[in-house]
């Protein structure tokens, strides 16, 4: 076990693995603890655990460091039982019986005289498995994972924040958001709302961002993204409008100084990227 301040200060011989337990908000604490396994020319495999929830957060990553993460699923539960029942015995085959006296054994052939082979073999799995088989409630704990990532595709365009907004509201407010800025961008297009119907929440200032649907990033890639390089929070982050080449952030006024100022350096994929004020 080890702190982001282990992964950068301490080294350590010959690591084989690293496991995140929980992902970090920065890609680059992700990048120093996964680098400890690759010190001197070696190499390593580094592990994520992860919930459905973190799927936004390992596609960012991606796109960030330029590396393709490896999904491999949750074993079945059917799958953990053959493995433990291989284990287990193969523990009893290997079992060292030298210490059990006569009595003891045919105290026990006296209590199971009555049972079968076959019952006395469930009653010995059913206590082994008894804590195994409470925890898991479920055979595949990967379909929970598969929903989220069906429903992230088809909400791609989405732009509302999913952090502090009202579900209900962004179904009823989704539809009419997502539009071009061109030539026209005062003539609202066939079943758009018009121009001036796009209204700023209170307390929030409007950002142009040179990153938008040809990029390939969504809204939850933009969040992670400016939360991790600039420092303003999650919850400071508005409505997003995704474009083709570009898109519009609403973001608290109590950020837009931090905003401002660590902007100013701020690439993705190596391309410098353009964060200033503007209105929809």
């Amino acid at each position: 076990m080890a702190t982001d301040v282990a992964a950068r200060g301490i080294d350590v011989d010959n690591l084989t693995h690293v496991v995140h337990y929980s992902l970090p908000d920065n890609p680059e604490y992700y990048t120093h603890r996964s680098g400890r396994t690759a010190r001197a020319g070696k190499k390593g495999t580094s592990l994520a655990i992860v919930t459905p929830q973190d799927i936004g957060r390992i596609r960012f990553f991606e796109k960030i460091i330029g590396v393709e993460i490896t999904h491999i699923k949750v074993p079945l539960q059917s799958q953990m039982y053959n493995k433990k029942i291989e284990k287990f015995t193969e523990k009893i085959m290997n079992e060292d019986t030298v210490e059990l006296t006569d009595e003891m054994v045919e105290k026990a052939m006296e209590a199971f005289q009555f049972l079968t082979k076959e019952d006395l073999v469930k009653k010995i799995l059913a206590i082994e498995f008894d804590k195994l088989h409470k925890k898991v409630e479920r055979d595949d704990l990967n379909i929970l994972g598969d929903d989220r990532r069906k429903r992230d595709k088809t909400q791609k365009d989405r732009i509302s924040s999913p952090y502090d907004r009202d579900p209900k509201k962004d179904r009823d407010r989704g539809r009419d958001r997502v539009r071009e800025r061109g030539a026209d961008k005062d003539k609202p297009r066939e079943g758009e709302r018009p121009r001036e119907e796009y209204r700023t929440r209170p307390n929030m200032v409007n950002y142009f961002i040179n990153l938008g649907k040809i990029d390939d990033v969504y809204p939850v890639t933009l969040i992670e993204f400016l939360s991790s390089f600039t420092g303003i929070t999650k919850k400071s982050i508005g409505d997003i409008y995704l474009h083709k080449k570009h898109s519009i952030i609403q973001v608290d006024k109590s950020m837009t100084k931090r905003l401002e100022e660590s902007a100013r350096h701020l690439k993705f994929k190596g391309r410098k990227i353009i964060v200033k004020q503007d209105s929809i």
